[in-house]
């Protein structure tokens, strides 16, 4: 199972897709942390970084069968 996490990120990290994407809704999550740590926007912050990350587990998972 590693080898397959690590095969989809290396071709996801070699176009700067995942990273790029994953930096980014890290940063509005964090944004939104420290500026106003206001639950009608931290809340769906966290919420899409968390879509995000399931979006590369099923794609992963699917790949597996």
């Amino acid at each position: 199972m590693n080898s397959l996490i690590e095969q989809k990120l290396k071709k996801e990290i070699s176009n700067n897709k995942f990273v790029h994407n994953f930096r980014e809704k890290d940063a509005k999550l964090m944004q939104q942390f420290y500026n106003c740590n206001n639950k009608y926007t931290f809340i769906p912050a966290i919420d899409d970084l968390i879509n995000y990350l399931q979006y590369y587990k099923t794609q992963i998972q699917r790949e597996q069968k």
